[in-house]
Protein backbone atom coordinates (compact mmCIF):
# COMPACT_ATOMS: atom_id res chain seq x y z
CA UNK A 1 0.00 0.00 0.00
CA UNK A 2 1.46 3.34 -1.07
CA UNK A 3 1.59 6.32 1.25
CA UNK A 4 -1.13 8.11 -0.71
CA UNK A 5 -3.41 5.08 -0.54
CA UNK A 6 -2.76 4.70 3.17
CA UNK A 7 -3.67 8.35 3.81
CA UNK A 8 -6.83 7.92 1.77
CA UNK A 9 -7.75 4.78 3.71
CA UNK A 10 -7.30 6.56 7.05
CA UNK A 11 -9.44 9.45 5.83
CA UNK A 12 -12.21 7.13 4.65
CA UNK A 13 -12.15 5.19 7.90
CA UNK A 14 -12.64 8.47 9.77
CA UNK A 15 -15.50 9.40 7.45
CA UNK A 16 -17.03 5.93 7.87
CA UNK A 17 -17.01 6.35 11.65
CA UNK A 18 -18.49 9.83 11.34
CA UNK A 19 -21.31 8.53 9.14
CA UNK A 20 -22.40 5.98 11.73
CA UNK A 21 -22.17 8.53 14.51
CA UNK A 22 -24.50 10.82 12.55
CA UNK A 23 -26.83 7.90 11.81
CA UNK A 24 -26.92 7.08 15.52
CA UNK A 25 -27.78 10.70 16.36
CA UNK A 26 -30.58 10.69 13.79
CA UNK A 27 -32.06 7.50 15.27
CA UNK A 28 -31.90 9.00 18.77
CA UNK A 29 -33.65 12.21 17.67
CA UNK A 30 -36.27 10.17 15.84
CA UNK A 31 -36.90 8.01 18.92
CA UNK A 32 -37.09 11.11 21.14
CA UNK A 33 -39.78 12.70 18.96
CA UNK A 34 -41.85 9.52 18.84
CA UNK A 35 -41.51 8.97 22.59
CA UNK A 36 -42.55 12.58 23.22
CA UNK A 37 -45.69 12.02 21.14
CA UNK A 38 -46.49 8.75 22.92
CA UNK A 39 -45.89 10.38 26.31
CA UNK A 40 -48.21 13.27 25.40
CA UNK A 41 -50.93 10.82 24.34
CA UNK A 42 -50.59 8.92 27.60
CA UNK A 43 -50.56 12.08 29.72
CA UNK A 44 -53.66 13.57 28.11
CA UNK A 45 -55.49 10.24 28.25
CA UNK A 46 -54.71 9.90 31.96
CA UNK A 47 -55.88 13.48 32.60
CA UNK A 48 -59.19 12.90 30.82
CA UNK A 49 -59.75 9.62 32.70
CA UNK A 50 -59.10 11.36 36.03
CA UNK A 51 -61.55 14.18 35.24
CA UNK A 52 -64.43 12.02 33.98
CA UNK A 53 -66.32 12.05 37.27
CA UNK A 54 -66.12 15.85 37.57
CA UNK A 55 -67.41 16.74 34.09
CA UNK A 56 -70.74 16.50 32.34
CA UNK A 57 -71.17 14.30 29.28
CA UNK A 58 -71.06 17.26 26.87
CA UNK A 59 -67.91 18.63 28.52
CA UNK A 60 -66.26 15.21 28.36
CA UNK A 61 -67.09 14.94 24.66
CA UNK A 62 -65.72 18.43 23.97
CA UNK A 63 -62.55 17.68 25.93
CA UNK A 64 -61.95 14.40 24.11
CA UNK A 65 -62.67 16.01 20.73
CA UNK A 66 -60.27 18.92 21.27
CA UNK A 67 -57.58 16.66 22.76
CA UNK A 68 -57.85 14.19 19.88
CA UNK A 69 -57.62 16.99 17.32
CA UNK A 70 -54.49 18.45 18.94
CA UNK A 71 -52.90 15.00 19.25
CA UNK A 72 -53.72 14.21 15.62
CA UNK A 73 -51.95 17.37 14.44
CA UNK A 74 -48.97 16.53 16.65
CA UNK A 75 -48.94 12.97 15.29
CA UNK A 76 -48.96 14.16 11.68
CA UNK A 77 -46.08 16.56 12.32
CA UNK A 78 -44.16 13.77 14.06
CA UNK A 79 -44.75 11.45 11.10
CA UNK A 80 -43.50 14.15 8.73
CA UNK A 81 -40.29 14.64 10.73
CA UNK A 82 -39.75 10.87 10.97
CA UNK A 83 -39.91 10.69 7.18
CA UNK A 84 -37.21 13.35 6.93
CA UNK A 85 -35.02 11.40 9.37
CA UNK A 86 -35.56 8.18 7.41
CA UNK A 87 -34.45 9.93 4.22
CA UNK A 88 -31.32 11.24 5.96
CA UNK A 89 -30.53 7.76 7.28
CA UNK A 90 -30.71 6.24 3.79
CA UNK A 91 -28.45 8.97 2.39
CA UNK A 92 -25.87 8.24 5.10
CA UNK A 93 -26.07 4.48 4.48
CA UNK A 94 -25.43 5.05 0.77
CA UNK A 95 -22.39 7.20 1.50
CA UNK A 96 -21.08 4.39 3.68
CA UNK A 97 -21.59 2.08 0.69
CA UNK A 98 -19.30 4.27 -1.41
CA UNK A 99 -16.55 3.88 1.16
CA UNK A 100 -17.01 0.09 1.17
CA UNK A 101 -16.80 0.21 -2.63
CA UNK A 102 -13.40 1.92 -2.46
CA UNK A 103 -11.97 -0.65 -0.04
CA UNK A 104 -13.36 -3.52 -2.12
CA UNK A 105 -11.73 -2.13 -5.24
CA UNK A 106 -8.43 -1.87 -3.34
CA UNK A 107 -8.68 -5.40 -1.97
CA UNK A 108 -11.11 -7.86 -3.58
CA UNK A 109 -10.49 -10.39 -0.81
CA UNK A 110 -12.73 -8.25 1.45
CA UNK A 111 -15.81 -9.34 -0.54
CA UNK A 112 -16.94 -12.26 1.68
CA UNK A 113 -16.56 -10.16 4.84
CA UNK A 114 -18.75 -7.22 3.83
CA UNK A 115 -22.00 -6.98 5.79
CA UNK A 116 -23.77 -4.54 3.45
CA UNK A 117 -23.70 -3.87 -0.27
CA UNK A 118 -20.59 -1.99 -1.46
CA UNK A 119 -22.64 0.44 -3.57
CA UNK A 120 -24.45 3.74 -3.21
CA UNK A 121 -27.88 2.70 -4.52
CA UNK A 122 -28.85 0.61 -1.49
CA UNK A 123 -30.75 0.63 0.78
CA UNK A 124 -33.81 1.63 -1.19
CA UNK A 125 -35.82 4.71 -0.30
CA UNK A 126 -39.08 3.21 -1.51
CA UNK A 127 -40.19 0.25 0.59
CA UNK A 128 -43.07 -2.15 0.24
CA UNK A 129 -45.75 -2.49 2.89
CA UNK A 130 -43.86 -5.29 4.62
CA UNK A 131 -40.61 -3.31 4.69
CA UNK A 132 -42.36 -0.22 6.00
CA UNK A 133 -44.05 -2.15 8.79
CA UNK A 134 -40.65 -3.33 10.01
CA UNK A 135 -39.66 0.22 10.89
CA UNK A 136 -40.08 1.21 14.50
CA UNK A 137 -41.60 4.69 14.33
CA UNK A 138 -43.80 4.93 11.25
CA UNK A 139 -46.17 1.99 11.96
CA UNK A 140 -46.85 3.24 15.50
CA UNK A 141 -47.65 6.74 14.23
CA UNK A 142 -49.85 5.44 11.42
CA UNK A 143 -51.94 3.36 13.83
CA UNK A 144 -52.25 6.06 16.51
CA UNK A 145 -53.21 8.76 14.02
CA UNK A 146 -55.84 6.47 12.52
CA UNK A 147 -57.21 5.71 15.99
CA UNK A 148 -57.49 9.45 16.70
CA UNK A 149 -59.40 9.98 13.46
CA UNK A 150 -61.75 7.18 14.51
CA UNK A 151 -62.46 8.93 17.82
CA UNK A 152 -62.98 12.32 16.14
CA UNK A 153 -65.38 10.95 13.52
CA UNK A 154 -67.33 9.03 16.19
CA UNK A 155 -67.76 12.15 18.33
CA UNK A 156 -68.85 14.18 15.30
CA UNK A 157 -71.62 11.69 14.55
CA UNK A 158 -72.96 11.05 18.07
CA UNK A 159 -72.52 14.52 19.53
CA UNK A 160 -72.22 17.41 17.08
CA UNK A 161 -74.43 16.40 14.15
CA UNK A 162 -77.48 15.65 16.40
CA UNK A 163 -76.83 18.91 18.27
CA UNK A 164 -76.84 20.93 15.05
CA UNK A 165 -79.95 19.17 13.72
CA UNK A 166 -81.74 19.84 16.98
CA UNK A 167 -80.60 23.48 17.01
CA UNK A 168 -81.92 24.20 13.53
CA UNK A 169 -84.95 21.90 14.06
CA UNK A 170 -84.28 20.03 10.86
CA UNK A 171 -86.33 17.04 12.00
CA UNK A 172 -89.26 16.76 14.36
CA UNK A 173 -88.70 15.10 17.69
CA UNK A 174 -89.62 11.43 17.42
CA UNK A 175 -89.44 8.52 19.77
CA UNK A 176 -86.77 5.99 18.84
CA UNK A 177 -86.98 2.45 20.09
CA UNK A 178 -84.09 0.84 21.93
CA UNK A 179 -83.47 -1.62 19.08
CA UNK A 180 -83.16 1.17 16.49
CA UNK A 181 -80.91 3.14 18.85
CA UNK A 182 -78.59 0.14 19.26
CA UNK A 183 -78.50 -0.36 15.49
CA UNK A 184 -77.59 3.30 14.97
CA UNK A 185 -74.80 2.95 17.55
CA UNK A 186 -73.37 -0.03 15.69
CA UNK A 187 -73.58 1.79 12.37
CA UNK A 188 -71.84 4.81 13.92
CA UNK A 189 -69.02 2.63 15.28
CA UNK A 190 -68.55 0.91 11.92
CA UNK A 191 -68.62 4.25 10.09
CA UNK A 192 -65.98 5.68 12.42
CA UNK A 193 -63.86 2.55 12.09
CA UNK A 194 -64.06 2.84 8.30
CA UNK A 195 -62.73 6.41 8.50
CA UNK A 196 -59.87 5.21 10.68
CA UNK A 197 -58.92 2.49 8.17
CA UNK A 198 -59.29 4.93 5.28
CA UNK A 199 -57.04 7.48 6.98
CA UNK A 200 -54.46 4.75 7.69
CA UNK A 201 -54.14 4.02 3.97
CA UNK A 202 -54.09 7.75 3.12
CA UNK A 203 -51.10 8.18 5.44
CA UNK A 204 -49.50 5.02 4.04
CA UNK A 205 -49.90 6.33 0.49
CA UNK A 206 -48.35 9.66 1.49
CA UNK A 207 -45.36 7.96 3.16
CA UNK A 208 -44.73 5.68 0.20
CA UNK A 209 -45.16 8.56 -2.27
CA UNK A 210 -42.61 10.64 -0.36
CA UNK A 211 -40.08 7.80 -0.30
CA UNK A 212 -40.74 6.91 -3.95
CA UNK A 213 -40.07 10.53 -4.88
CA UNK A 214 -36.72 10.37 -3.08
CA UNK A 215 -36.00 7.07 -4.87
CA UNK A 216 -36.70 8.71 -8.23
CA UNK A 217 -34.36 11.60 -7.44
CA UNK A 218 -31.61 9.21 -6.33
CA UNK A 219 -31.76 7.34 -9.65
CA UNK A 220 -30.53 10.44 -11.53
CA UNK A 221 -26.80 9.84 -12.16
CA UNK A 222 -24.40 12.49 -10.82
CA UNK A 223 -20.85 12.73 -12.07
CA UNK A 224 -18.37 13.50 -9.30
CA UNK A 225 -14.70 13.72 -10.31
CA UNK A 226 -15.19 11.34 -13.18
CA UNK A 227 -17.08 8.74 -11.11
CA UNK A 228 -20.67 7.99 -12.04
CA UNK A 229 -23.07 7.67 -9.12
CA UNK A 230 -25.17 5.70 -8.25
CA UNK A 231 -22.68 2.88 -8.60
CA UNK A 232 -23.23 0.14 -11.11
CA UNK A 233 -24.33 -2.88 -9.14
CA UNK A 234 -23.49 -5.16 -12.06
CA UNK A 235 -19.82 -4.26 -11.78
CA UNK A 236 -19.88 -4.95 -8.06
CA UNK A 237 -21.53 -8.34 -8.47
CA UNK A 238 -19.18 -9.27 -11.28
CA UNK A 239 -16.23 -8.26 -9.09
CA UNK A 240 -17.44 -10.48 -6.26
CA UNK A 241 -18.31 -13.36 -8.59
CA UNK A 242 -14.87 -13.21 -10.20
CA UNK A 243 -13.25 -13.27 -6.78
CA UNK A 244 -15.11 -16.42 -5.70
CA UNK A 245 -14.51 -18.04 -9.09
CA UNK A 246 -10.76 -17.42 -8.80
CA UNK A 247 -10.80 -18.62 -5.21
CA UNK A 248 -12.55 -21.86 -6.19
CA UNK A 249 -10.12 -22.45 -9.07
CA UNK A 250 -7.15 -21.91 -6.81
CA UNK A 251 -8.56 -24.39 -4.26
CA UNK A 252 -9.18 -27.00 -7.01
CA UNK A 253 -5.70 -26.56 -8.40
CA UNK A 254 -4.15 -27.19 -5.00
Amino acid sequence: MTEKTEITAQFLITEYTSIFEKAKQIDEIKSTRVNFFLGTVGLISAGIAAAVNDLSISNIQNTIFLSSTVLLLLGLFTLHFCQNYSVDSVHLARRAGRIRRWFLCENQKLAPFLVDEPSDDTPQFALGLKGLMRRGAEPVLLVLNSFLITIISYLIVIAYIPMLLNHFQCFPVVQISKEILNTLQIITVLWSFWWGVYFFFVQLFWVRYRMSDEQRKSNIPKRIDGVMFPSDNREIRKLIEDYFKNLKQSEEST
